[in-house]
C-alpha cells in the first residue's frame, strides 16, 4: 500500500510540475489577481514546504519566462527564508503548544514521519544533510532537513551550512532537467522511481 502511495505522489509530483509550466493553477491565478509581481510569486512558491525551488524554478523560467539569474536569485532565497525560523523557533514552538492536543499531535507525526526519513543525516551528519536537502526527492528538501537538524540536535552553524550548500544543489540538478524540457521531467521521474527500487531492495535485504 506504501509503495502505491510512494508512486501515485510521484506521479501527481512531476505531473504538477509539467503542467503548471503550461497552464495556471488556482494558486497562481489568485496571487497574479492580487497583482503579485511574477518574481515575488516565485519567491512565495518556493518557500512551500514539499515543492520549494523544485516547483519556484521551473515555473520562474517556464510559465514566467523570468531570465535565469532572477529566477534562481528567487527561488533560492524563497526555499532559504524558511531554514533559520525553524532551526531556531521549532523547539520553542513545540513547547509553546505542546499542552494543545491537535497541535502537539501534528507535531508529533511530522517528527515522527522527519525521524524515519533522517538515516542517512544520523549516519553522515554534515554531508548526510547537504545530500538529503539537495537531492530533490518527495519528502526531502530544505524544509525536511531544518526539522531533521533540529530533532537529531545538529549544531546550528554547521546545519546552516549544510542546508544552505544542499539548496545550491537542488538548484543545479533543477535546472539540468528544466533545461531538458518534457524529457527533464520523464529522466527525473524514471531516476526517482529507480531509486525507490533500489530502496526497496536494500530494504528486503536487510530484512532478511
Amino acid at each position: 500500500m506504501k509503495n502505491k502511495i510512494f508512486i501515485l505522489l510521484l506521479i501527481i509530483f512531476f505531473s504538477f510540475i509539467l503542467f503548471a509550466s503550461e497552464s495556471d493553477s488556482p494558486i497562481i491565478n489568485f496571487l497574479r489577481s492580487k497583482n503579485i509581481p511574477n518574481n515575488i510569486i516565485v519567491l512565495i512558491l518556493s518557500m512551500l514546504p514539499i515543492f520549494e525551488l523544485r516547483l519556484g524554478l521551473p515555473l520562474a523560467l517556464t510559465l514566467f519566462k523570468l531570465d535565469y539569474p532572477t529566477a534562481l536569485f528567487y527561488s533560492l532565497l524563497g526555499n532559504f527564508i524558511p531554514v533559520i525560523p525553524i532551526l531556531l523557533l521549532l523547539k520553542g514552538f513545540y513547547k509553546m503548544f505542546e499542552k494543545v492536543k491537535p497541535i502537539k499531535r501534528f507535531l508529533d507525526w511530522i517528527i515522527e514521519r522527519t525521524e524515519k526519513k533522517s538515516k542517512d543525516i544520523k549516519k553522515y551528519e554534515f554531508w548526510g544533510l547537504v545530500v538529503f536537502v539537495g537531492i530533490p526527492l518527495p519528502g526531502t528538501g530544505a524544509w525536511t532537513g531544518s526539522l531533521a537538524a533540529v530533532i537529531l540536535n545538529l549544531d546550528f552553524k554547521r546545519s546552516l551550512i549544510a542546508i544552505t550548500l544542499g539548496i545550491i544543489l537542488a538548484s543545479f540538478i533543477v535546472s539540468i532537467f528544466v533545461f531538458m524540457g518534457k524529457w527533464g521531467v520523464v529522466a527525473a521521474s524514471l531516476l526517482l522511481i529507480l531509486i525507490y527500487i533500489i530502496e526497496i531492495i536494500k530494504s528486503k535485504r536487510y530484512a532478511k
